[in-house]
């Protein structure tokens, strides 16, 4: 046939053995076939030695050196091809000319054309005319410019500068007889590339590009014979041809044999076939045939014109190598003489649709040759061994060149050849060849990235950006080890998929890359659940029957794989892939189903200790956990719902442990009392360790509740008050024992049980003593009242902590429907003992030493008033709170005498009903109590329901300290009351004015103050003892509150001695004279000054009180006639009556109006003022018992008093019964 090419006959020469190259039949030998042509033709295109010849001129050492060193290198790619730059191997370095080049170069060239040169190999004549003529080029500044703009450092074009300088030089100048001008161009070639080194090597072109830029020279034959490579140093022997025996390798093909297949294609085989195919390979795509690629395979003609002028200069640049390597051939333009020289070398060749039948180097099929032998070259790696055992690059440098040599002949595009190389690898770690490995498969991936830098995707042709499919598959594979691929491993893979997408043809033709990825994205979920399920079985098959433990191990694997998911894919891959929200989508609902199908088990399991059980720690770990979880389903699966109800999870066990905090309070309580040396913390706290051990304990299990975020509202507010209950029950506690421990100071048992050994009549005598009136207190007294302060100041801040109002309202705004349907379990009653009168006088002196009992039906004792000593009519105005579970109750009320020997004697016995109906109006009812004996008892009761409100328990709690604190403080005040009370007496004040009486007989001056004064020194001794005591042990609060209550009981006993107390009957008290007034109002105003110390000691405000200005006011009744004191009052009482009623404020002493330091402080203020608003009547009242014929008047006037409270009390009954549902049964308004 006309049209076969020399390759064909090639072929027929070798016995059959390798298919015909023209057919497209794709097999191992015809693959070998056009791999040996490769590499053979690569042999001949590197430097050899040349034979010996004489030469014209005698070399420098330095150049035979240079020479000789050349003949040992092997011969490498040219890099002038920019394909070959795709090396795995190559540095990625950009390398620039230094610009000192030209200059340098001038100068170095001046000296040859001047003659001054010591090389005499630089004398030739025709040589120093080439030169002269580049010299005079390099004195023009746009030459200059032109090597400076030399890109990517191509040394390369500078020689190819001087060879079209030298070229027409020579192809015109008379030649000597024997010497042709090309065997003068290879001399004048390689003197020219030692100048080049030299200049570069010089210091003034020294440079870090210098090296590279030399080595690129090296591949330049730097000889002068003259002679063509492939003369004189070419053989039929394989032995130096090493490229071609790593084909042999490669294809396991025997000596002989390839030695024959060497000899078949060796004349056919040459260069100029090589010039040639390049040639027609530029004739082909001017014509627009199918190989290398035609415009139909683009997406635009922009793009195919791009990749047409990249393409021609390629191959203009490899045609320029050939014949610079051998000047023989002839030399043109290669672009414009390209089809005329391809007829001039195969006149019988067409241009016909089977493109390889043309060429002698090509196969009809070049990709598919290509990746049978980038399959063959990794099989033939991994059989022997790659270079180094931890390298990821599979492919050794000599493999690379071969592979590089095809491509570049073949013309295989960069993106094709790595392609085609990590598909091999993928297939091989699919198979899972033992030897590659993921970090072989990103480094692929990198090559395939390198690959776009070298040829933008734009200039690639449509079966290129087809890598798309490819791509996409290699991801999916990726993905299916996405737990252990590392993270920059899609890097490469994405930053190709990018570059397609901007494709303005793929955009067209796929405007929606979405469904490209739901496969992706099911691969992403399908080895989340595997996962899982593998990490699943390892945790539960581990010999532990903590099943919480598991599931806690389980959960932060979960989140630890996210977080390291997260940290290798922190945004959704190509926009379309987001790993870590497809990962926790199923991995967490796994978790979850997990827990709720083990939610019986473990909660019959859970106890406080992991020796009784699970222990309730890992519970609440694993709440954090879940919760983590959680929070990170939600954040990442944007209006997914975390499918597991925590609250309804882990509900039960927050419950259980809160009860049994609850039982473990008192232990702490006592613990903490126990461990107490009562002495103060600090210089400015007061108050000893337990209150802050009490404390610290309630603080940290708040804590532990607030950390755990709990995601219920209405469950938290419920927690949070059960805490509040067991905050009480602690306080509760801890008031009594403190309390106990107080009275036992106050109270030592010597002084109880003095009287045990002595006789009555001398136990009285002593009792009636000065020394046994006083009573000295002990710093470590006041520390313990000072606990019960701190305990106030503590739970206050606790209350604002805990965000007890909000709280109630989140309660109340749940329980709005559900509270008015309940029933009422429990009822509070508040029941104040105010006083006591006419009382049985059971004790020799004539008095009885008073304390009031309230008891049940069955006898045992309720509450318990103070002793109040030597009187019949006390008043103790101590408050007490008692829950009642049935709604009528019948108690006692008994009155005892005190007696320091043997059992105490009954004064009195009463009782009293605590009925609901009576008391629901949650209004203060005065009761008075009728005793057996004689006397009566008068009770101020009101009653609330007892609510399961955290405000109501901290209002509990806050009405225990304070009547702890009101309780201690009233027993300092006692303590001092019988020797104030023995000094403030008329006893006192007798026969200090019988003595001012005599003196007056004796004519001399009247009592003066300092005599009045002197009468109660004692009392001012005894305060500075002890209110010295008092004022350093006691919080400055405390102390002031304490002087307050004394200056109060001195204010009663100062009016105890001028009026009796209010009571319907008259009293056998005689006024006071004038004289003895006027020692009262002095010992008050002595006493006054004394408290008051010049505003240093109880404020203006505190001192005089309305108790002060009432006692003031006693004077200005005390001498009125009885007639205008009955008028008096009479008017006083017209005048109240004609003023508006006001409804009795019965909800003050609430608990839930006491439930922090504002509202009491808040209620105090409320009660100043009203008490300031006082009359006089009462007043009146009182100084009419001391006065003859009253009797009837004062009873008439006392029922009167009893019948206006008691209409005032129905009239608000009534208010209450038309007006709406009671508003304190409604939280939102009764805690407002």
């Amino acid at each position: 046939m006309s049209g076969q090419s020399s390759v064909r006959r090639i072929s027929a020469g070798s016995n059959k053995r390798i298919s015909e190259p023209g057919s497209s039949n794709v097999t191992e030998d015809s693959t070998y076939q056009y791999a040996l042509r490769i590499a053979y033709l690569a042999y001949l295109t590197q430097p050899k030695p040349p034979p010996p010849k004489p030469q014209t001129f005698a070399p420098s050492p330095q150049l035979v050196a240079i020479k000789n060193e050349e003949q040992k290198k092997r011969h490498s790619q040219s890099l002038l091809n920019p394909d070959l730059i795709t090396s795995l191997f190559e540095s990625k370095k950009s390398l620039k000319i230094p610009k000192e080049l030209s200059k340098a170069l001038r100068e170095r060239l001046e000296t040859i054309v001047n003659g001054r040169d010591p090389n005499p190999t630089y004398n030739d004549p025709y040589f120093r005319k080439d030169i002269s003529i580049l010299h005079r080029s390099l004195l023009q500044q746009s030459f200059r410019q032109q090597i400076q703009q030399i890109k990517s450092g191509k040394i390369e074009e500078v020689v190819l500068l001087y060879v079209r300088i030298a070229q027409n030089e020579l192809k015109t100048a008379p030649m000597p007889q024997n010497v042709t001008w090309q065997a003068k161009l290879t001399d004048h070639v390689s003197y020219f590339i030692e100048i080049l080194k030299e200049t570069l090597q010089s210091k003034d072109c020294i440079s870090a590009s210098t090296p590279e830029l030399l080595a690129r020279l090296e591949t330049f034959p730097s000889n002068g014979a003259g002679h063509h490579p492939n003369n004189g140093g070419t053989s039929n022997g394989i032995d130096d041809m090493k490229m071609v025996k790593l084909v042999q390798n490669i294809f396991q093909i025997p000596t002989n044999q390839i030695q024959k297949d060497i000899i078949a294609i060796k004349k056919e085989c040459t260069p100029e076939a090589s010039l040639a195919d390049l040639r027609n390979i530029i004739n082909h795509i001017n014509l627009g045939s199918a190989f290398p690629a035609r415009k139909e395979d683009f997406e635009t003609e922009e793009v195919y014109n791009n990749w047409k002028a990249i393409e021609l200069k390629t191959l203009n640049e490899l045609m320029t190598t050939i014949i610079i390597l051998f000047p023989g051939i002839k030399v043109g333009n290669p672009i414009k003489d390209s089809i005329a020289q391809d007829v001039v070398y195969n006149p019988s060749s067409t241009l016909s649709s089977n493109d390889g039948g043309s060429f002698v180097f090509i196969p009809s099929n070049p990709r598919r040759f290509y990746k049978l032998l980038m399959n063959k070259c990794i099989e033939y790696e991994l059989l022997t061994g790659s270079p180094s055992e931890h390298s990821v690059k599979i492919l050794s440098k000599s493999v690379i060149e071969l592979l590089n040599e095809c491509a570049l002949r073949w013309r295989v595009s960069p993106g094709f050849r790595w392609l085609q190389y990590l598909d091999a690898l993928k297939n091989h770690f699919d198979n899972e060849h033992p030897a590659i490995t993921l970090d072989h498969i990103r480094e692929g991936m990198h090559l395939l990235k390198d690959a776009t830098k070298l040829r933008d995707v734009s200039t690639w042709t449509i079966n290129d950006v087809r890598i798309h499919d490819s791509l996409l598959k290699l991801m999916a594979e990726a993905l299916e080890h996405l737990f252990k691929i590392k993270a920059d491993a899609f890097d490469p893979m994405i930053s190709i998929l990018y570059l397609i997408y901007e494709s303005e043809l793929f955009q067209a033709t796929y405007p929606d890359i979405t469904p490209f990825y739901n496969n992706l994205q099911g691969i992403v979920k399908k080895v989340a659940v595997e996962v899982y399920l593998v990490k699943r079985e390892q945790i539960y098959s581990q010999e532990d029957n903590n099943e919480v433990v598991k599931l806690i191990t389980l959960a932060r694997w979960i989140q630890q794989e996210t977080e390291k998911l997260t940290k290798k894919f922190p945004r959704p891959l190509i926009g379309q892939i987001n790993v870590v929200c497809l990962v926790v989508e199923k991995q967490v609902p796994l978790f979850t189903l997990e827990m709720e199908n083990t939610t019986q088990d473990i909660a019959g399991k859970v106890r406080m200790t992991s020796e009784e059980g699970i222990p309730v720690d890992d519970i609440f770990e694993l709440y954090r956990e879940v919760s983590e979880l959680k929070e990170i389903y939600e954040s990442r699966n944007t209006g997914c719902e975390f499918s597991l109800s925590i609250e309804n999870w882990f509900e039960p066990h927050v419950k259980m442990w809160l009860e049994a905090t609850d039982s473990k309070t008192p232990e702490w309580v006592q613990t903490a009392i126990c461990m107490d040396e009562f002495k103060a913390v600090s210089g400015t706290d007061k108050h000893s360790s337990s209150v802050v051990d009490l404390f610290t304990s309630s603080n940290q299990t708040i804590d532990f509740i607030k950390k755990l975020d709990w995601p219920n509202e209405y469950q938290y507010a419920k927690f949070m008050t059960s805490l509040s209950k067991t905050v009480s029950k602690a306080l509760d506690q801890y008031c009594d024992e403190i309390e106990d421990l107080f009275m036992k100071d106050m109270f030592p048992v010597e002084e109880k049980e003095q009287g045990a050994a002595k006789q009555s009549a001398w136990y009285i005598r002593a009792k009636t003593s000065e020394k046994a009136l006083t009573f000295d207190f002990k710093p470590t007294t006041c520390i313990k009242l000072n606990n019960i302060e701190a305990a106030r100041e503590q739970l206050d801040k606790l209350y604002e902590t805990m965000e007890v109002d909000r709280l109630t309202e989140v309660i109340s705004e749940y329980e709005k429907d559900v509270h008015d349907n309940q029933k009422q379990d429990n009822y509070l009653y508040t029941i104040k003992i105010v006083l006591a009168e006419n009382l049985s006088a059971l004790d020799n002196n004539g008095y009885s030493d008073p304390y009031c009992v309230l008891a049940d039906e069955l006898g045992n004792r309720l509450v318990q008033t103070r002793v109040i000593y030597e009187t019949l009519n006390p008043r103790w105005e101590e408050a007490f709170d008692i829950t009642i579970s049935e709604p009528f109750r019948q108690l006692s009320a008994i009155i005892l005498d005190r007696d320091q020997v043997g059992s105490d004697d009954v004064c009195g016995k009463g009782t009293f009903v605590l009925d609901l109906n009576r008391f629901n109006d949650y209004l203060a009812h005065e009761v008075w109590v009728d005793l057996d004996t004689q006397g009566r008892v008068l009770l101020r009761i009101s009653m609330e329901g007892e609510r399961d409100i955290i405000q109501f328990y901290f209002g509990k709690a806050f009405r225990t300290l304070k009547r702890s604190h009101d309780d201690m403080a009233r027993t300092i005040v006692d303590r001092m009351s019988p020797f104030l009370k023995r000094c403030l007496s008329r006893d006192v004040i007798k026969p200090l004015v019988s003595k001012s009486i005599t003196k007056i007989f004796k004519e001399q001056n009247k009592l003066t103050d300092r005599d009045i004064e002197k009468a109660i020194d004692p009392i001012f001794d005894y305060f500075d003892k002890n209110l010295s005591t008092l004022n350093n042990y006691l919080h400055p609060v405390v102390f002031q509150m304490v002087t307050t209550r004394i200056w109060k009981d001195i204010l009663s006993m100062i009016e105890a001695l001028m009026v009796p107390p209010l009571s319907e009957r008259p009293s056998d008290l005689k006024p006071l004279t004038d004289e003895e007034l006027d020692v009262v109002y002095k010992w008050l105003s002595f006493l006054k000054s004394y408290l008051y110390a010049d505003g240093n000691g109880m404020s203006k405000d505190e001192i005089e009180s309305p108790k002060y200005h009432e006692i003031k006011q006693i004077r200005e009744f005390y001498d009125v006639k009885t007639e205008t004191l009955i008028e008096k009052y009479l008017n006083m009482q017209k005048e109240i009556n004609a003023l508006p009623k006001k409804e009795p404020k019965g909800l003050n002493k609430s608990v839930l109006n006491q439930r922090n330091l504002g509202t009491i402080k808040k209620r105090k203020t409320e009660k100043r003022k009203h008490n300031n608003n006082n009359n006089n009547g009462e007043l009146i009242l009182r100084i009419l018992r001391m006065r003859a014929g009253t009797k009837g008047f004062l009873k008439q006037q006392m029922e009167e008093r009893a019948k206006r409270m008691a209409a005032i009390t129905k009239e608000s009954i009534v208010r209450r019964e038309e007006a709406p549902p009671v508003p304190a049964l409604r939280n939102s308004q009764l805690f407002s």
